[in-house]
């Protein structure tokens, strides 16, 4: 997940294909994906890409602002010809959301956070004034729009990746304390705490696991086709729901850019770990590796590249070995400082866009079965895929120690991206199913 505020995509022109201004598609989404700063707003950027450039399309977007987005349409990319931003859902709604779904379970909580009547009727009216016969949908928290489109329409649901499995692993491994509320969290503090119990969490992410896999498979049936960034995922759903038109649109990197830029000198001993660490995923793992790699590695040093919460630096601060870096301005130049790329995921699903950005920079990795689930790498080879902490800490000390080992595995995970995950295979996925 990229979190420099120096971005691989750049702004730019619209290129090779002329847009079709009779062929609109309308893309509903959870955030205001430009700058295209993290994980999931470079998968949707990419994607809008493709779609205008390569297909054809006028992209109109009607999209939620996330806390601290201004409305400011100065930088829309070219490739977008319109937006519109989403009325704010209120804190009551919100709120009485969570517990309307804990309690009667009519749909996943995190739904009632942007879908209302309100939102519905200005969609509907806004598909119907640019005149979009097709719409994509952002993520399953946004599915319940899909009743707002127009007769006559297409819609297609891009899912991203399987919630209703992150949130089972999440379960499992949630550690106390964890705000599984997400951004509602952390703007609701008493809510929060209260969320934070065993007792409760447990229960909000045993519901919402239920929830989310039913709202998968309800909306999965009423769309024209779903779309999974992991192949595997875009399988095991396929089978489990046959009569939906399931395609992988396959995680891309910008492989010129990151692998590109100036080459500091590496630090001995120096690791870093990359996320966003508002997001659970990322802050479970964080403090995994702290309380449980990072001690076996005494002499090790571990960079942390990302927006992190006051709780979580105050909690961390006690870890002498540990260095919290904040947002960078070349998330190329403070990753390619370090020896080794260190990511072990608690939980999480589908394809991590950190992985495959540090790959591309030239870093060797050490991650495990779950970080690297969904790429086709070998244990030893394009990266080190262990298990426990004795392990992990193994793979970090003869990275650190063997520099011609660590830079063939370095060449190889350049070349396997290079291969693998280009761009160019999502418009070959959407031209799969019609777009």
């Amino acid at each position: 997940m990229p979190l420099s505020k120096t971005t691989s995509n750049a702004l730019e022109t619209t290129g090779a294909t002329s847009i079709n201004r009779d062929k609109t598609i309308l893309v509903v989404a959870t955030r205001r994906f430009w700058p295209p700063d993290s994980g999931r707003k470079v998968v949707l950027y990419n994607y809008c890409k493709c779609l205008a450039e390569d297909l054809g399309y006028r992209v109109c977007v009607y999209c939620f602002l996330e806390a601290g987005q201004a409305d400011n349409e100065d930088v829309m990319p070219a490739f977008i010809s319109d937006v519109r931003y989403a009325r704010p859902v209120s804190r009551f709604a919100k709120v009485s959301g969570i517990l309307r779904s804990v309690l009667v379970r009519t749909r996943p909580y995190q739904s009632f956070s942007y879908c209302n009547k309100g939102n519905i009727e200005a969609l509907r009216s806004y598909q119907g004034e640019v005149d979009a016969k097709v719409i994509f949908v952002d993520m399953i928290r946004l599915a319940p729009l899909v009743e707002a489109s127009l007769p006559g329409g297409r819609v297609i649901l891009d899912l991203d990746d399987l919630l209703s499995k992150r949130y089972g692993r999440q379960l499992s491994y949630t550690k106390d304390g964890a705000n599984v509320l997400g951004r509602l969290g952390e703007s609701e503090k008493g809510l929060a705490r209260l969320a934070s119990l065993p007792s409760v969490r447990k229960m909000i992410l045993r519901t919402e696991s239920c929830q989310v896999a039913r709202a998968e498979a309800f909306y999965a049936q009423r769309s024209s086709a779903v779309v999974l960034i992991s192949p595997k995922e875009a399988r095991e759903f396929a089978l489990e729901n046959p009569q939906a038109n399931v395609i992988a649109a396959p995680m891309g990197v910008d492989y010129e850019f990151y692998s590109s830029g100036s080459i500091p000198e590496r630090k001995d001993n120096y690791a870093v770990f990359v996320g966003d660490m508002h997001t659970a995923a990322n802050r479970d793992s964080l403090i995994d590796i702290c309380e449980n790699v990072l001690p076996l590695i005494p002499d090790a040093e571990l960079g942390v590249i990302g927006s992190c919460p006051q709780e979580l630096c105050d909690r961390l601060r006690s870890h002498s070995q540990v260095r919290f870096l904040g947002r960078v301005d070349d998330l190329r130049t403070s990753v390619k400082e370090a020896r080794v790329f260190l990511a072990p995921l608690s939980y999480g699903t589908g394809v991590k866009t950190k992985l495959l950005e540090a790959m591309a920079m030239g870093v060797p990795i050490v991650t495990n079965a779950i970080g690297a689930e969904g790429l086709d790498v070998h244990d030893g080879v394009e990266c080190f895929i262990k298990e426990s902490p004795c392990e992990q800490a193994g793979a970090v000390k003869v990275l650190f120690s063997c520099a011609d080992y660590a830079a063939k595995m370095a060449c190889a995970a350049q070349e396997y991206v290079s291969e693998r995950h280009r761009w160019e295979e999502c418009t070959k996925a959407f031209r799969s199913i019609g777009l």
